[in-house]
């Protein structure tokens, strides 16, 4: 019998030691990120939870830049004081992040800071969220257009293929990179470790690039299934991506491995998102020098170059107008990818519109096309000529001996 007492209160004690021990403390915010006006107050509460009956938690607030705001440094909490509201001054414009730590370990606190944006004219804050939400729908309408135009011809002659693949894999990373970017608070706090500064990917960027490769695969749908008039993947194309491969997988070791410390996975989605920038070059490149070779610009939208040339224009000046109402200039550079997205999306898109309104105006057919087809007449000429022939023999012959 006192083995079996001898087990029982094992057990018991066992699941006291699950159910009831252990308990980490909870800590939740009612804000996660503001865009305020400068010389406004406002407040949120922060609650914590699980703690001792006889324990006191010391909360310390941090924010960088440290002058911006004005708000209590440290709060107290114990287990009859669970929730406190902080009161909240804005003092200067710019981007600040606001984090916390405590005389004990929260697990929910580790990764976790508040986005508060302090603009000077609510006029220009408005203008920059309207260019954001606007070039986020222009660009995302600018890629339907030739998904429409490959379906409508069932054809994909004139669209580079070569162009389609850097297109997708440039794709592809953006979205792992403003996916890790938006949604993991640990990466968020390893960016905020490096840069000091907020998130720069919002959920209109998430959005735009969930879009973009969705249609890649309707695209890619069409190069597979529609004829693309003899084209092939060139050499440099195979090269490229080999490369790109290559540096993706000895990223990813660097990052996996446990004794190395080469990089974090903040790092390791950063220089995946540096391969968006090398593709944003080569993308362009393959399609203008494509309607080089065939002298026209058939097959290639012209509507989706308009669109793709206003998108990057609304994202350039909403960078350079968020700078001016946060005073933050450096903030500029703090995605390059999306500077030098819109930057490089306008250099082409003029190149498209100078190829197809001035270079090769009124071709209508491609270059190769053309011989094929003057080729064809000479062929049918010839033939009909010496079809005439021989019905003017026979016709000289019937007369000679009837």
């Amino acid at each position: 019998m006192a083995y079996r007492y001898a087990l029982l209160i094992l057990c018991l004690t066992s699941l006291q030691l699950i159910f009831c021990e252990g308990k980490d403390i909870g800590f939740h915010t009612s804000l996660t990120s503001k865009n305020v006006r400068i010389n406004r107050n406002f407040t949120f509460t922060i609650t914590l939870s699980n703690i001792a009956k006889n324990d006191v938690i010391q909360l310390y607030i941090w924010q960088h830049p440290s002058n911006s705001l004005q708000l209590p440094k440290t709060l107290n909490f114990s287990a009859d004081v669970l929730q406190r509201e902080v009161n909240v001054s804005t003092l200067e414009p710019g981007e600040v992040a606001v984090s916390f730590n405590a005389t004990q370990t929260i697990p929910d606190m580790e990764h976790f800071y508040i986005h508060i944006n302090v603009y000077l004219h609510t006029g220009w804050y408005w203008i920059s969220f309207s260019l954001g939400w606007g070039y986020m729908v222009v660009w995302t309408l600018s890629m339907y257009p030739q998904v429409f135009d490959n379906f409508r011809r069932r054809n994909v002659e004139g669209f580079s293929l070569d162009y389609y693949v850097f297109n997708t894999i440039g794709y592809w990373t953006y979205l792992l990179y403003n996916c890790a970017m938006y949604f993991s608070p640990k990466i968020q706090k390893q960016y905020y470790t490096h840069h000091q500064s907020a998130n720069p990917v919002g959920i209109t960027d998430v959005i735009f690039t969930i879009n973009g490769a969705i249609v890649t695969v309707l695209l890619g749908i069409s190069c597979l299934v529609f004829p693309t008039g003899g084209q092939k993947f060139s050499i440099a194309t195979y090269l490229i991506t080999a490369g790109i491969t290559v540096y993706s997988i000895v990223c990813l070791i660097g990052t996996l491995i446990p004794f190395s410390s080469w990089f974090t996975w903040f790092q390791f989605f950063q220089l995946i998102s540096y391969i968006k920038i090398l593709i944003t070059f080569l993308k362009y490149t393959p399609q203008a020098y494509y309607n080089f070779v065939i002298k026209c610009t058939v097959g290639w939208n012209i509507l989706g170059v308009w669109s793709d040339l206003l998108g990057g224009t609304m994202s350039f000046f909403q960078m350079f107008i968020d700078a001016f109402n946060t005073s933050d200039w450096p903030g500029i550079y703090s995605d390059p990818v999306k500077l030098l997205l819109s930057i490089l999306s306008i250099i082409y898109d003029l190149i498209y519109l100078v190829q197809h309104y001035i270079l090769y105006y009124g071709n209508k057919t491609p270059r190769k096309l053309k011989r094929k087809r003057r080729k064809r007449r000479r062929k049918n000429k010839t033939d009909l000529i010496e079809s005439a022939s021989i019905l003017m023999e026979e016709r000289s012959y019937n007369l000679k001996y009837t």
